[in-house]
This record gives structure tokens, sequence and C-alpha cells, in this order.
């Protein structure tokens, strides 16, 4: 190949690397992990929270048929399990995400994060992406009271109970 098409090759490869823009450092990814245990208990002291269990309840107290009371105590019973393994633990609180579903995008703005999840579900962490605790701004569509704010408080205090292997039937029950 003579110099000049040589040349002629290479000059517009040279060009345009030269016109194009440097590559930068991505933006790390920022992962907004709360505290579950915080937000099931917020959402149950809650108005949607106790207005599900009045729900609930109110289907209890209009029901006649005796077998349609039996189920709907076995639903309130497993209601009180799941709210315990939640609130104790680690269980996934998905349904209590249902309730506020149009207020995470809000959330996720505010705080500045990619994605939302619970603490408890991360299970690998790469190097370079940056976790922002979100535990309180995740609490705040509930409108927890002073009382409620310091039971969510105290749980900075106390590691979740085993959600497998925890005798939870035999948890005494309030």
């Amino acid at each position: 190949m003579s110099k000049i098409r040589y040349f002629l090759f290479c000059l517009p490869v040279v060009a345009l690397a030269v016109a194009a823009p440097r590559f930068a450092e991505p933006t790390p990814v920022r992962v907004g992990v709360y505290d579950s245990r915080a937000v099931v208990i917020a959402f149950t002291h809650s108005a949607a929270g106790k207005a599900d269990l009045e729900k609930l309840m109110a289907r209890y107290k209009a029901e006649k048929d005796e077998t349609a009371r039996a189920a709907l105590e076995k639903e309130g019973a497993a209601l009180q399990d799941r709210r315990h393994r939640q609130g104790f633990s680690t269980a996934s609180i998905a349904d209590v995400l249902e309730h506020m579903k149009g207020s995470l995008p809000t959330v996720a703005n505010q705080a500045h994060v990619d994605v939302l999840v619970s603490k408890w579900d991360v299970a690998f962490q790469k190097e370079g992406v940056e976790f922002v605790d979100v535990t309180n701004e995740m609490v705040a569509p509930f409108q927890p009271d002073e009382n409620v704010k310091k039971m969510i408080e105290s749980l900075s205090k106390v590691e979740p109970m085993a959600l497998y292997g925890t005798q939870w039937e035999t948890l005494e029950k309030h």
C-alpha cells in the first residue's frame, strides 16, 4: 500500500478518534435500601393498615355462615402471622408495598436513587454501587405518630428474628 493511500485511509479514522467524546466514568448506581420491618410497622399503625383490618372484621361480623366465618378467622390468624414475620423478621412486604406503589417513584426521586430494595434482600454488592438508607422516606407516606416513630427507631438496635427456624406459632400473639 502506498504511503498516500495509507495516509488517506488512516486520516478519517484518526479524525473520528480525535473528535469522539471521551468516555466518562459511569455514574454509580444508587440503591435505596430500607428496613422492611419499619415499613410494615408504620403501615400496620396507619389509617390504611387499620382500614384493611376493619374490612376483615366487618366481613367477619356480617357473615352468617359458620364455615365462611371459620375461613375468615383463619384469614385473620394468617394475616397476624404474616405481620409478625414481616415486622419482626425479614419476610417479604410485597402486600404492604402495594399500598404505597404510587409513592415509590417519589421516594426514589427524593432520595436520588435508581432502585428501592429491602436491605435484607441484598445478596451481593458489586464495587461501585452506592447504597442509601431510605427507611424514613419509605415510612413517611404512612404518617407515623411519635409512638410508632419510637418503635421504628428501636428496630435499628435489634437484629431481625430468623425467618426460618423460629417457632412463630409459639410466640405470644397480640
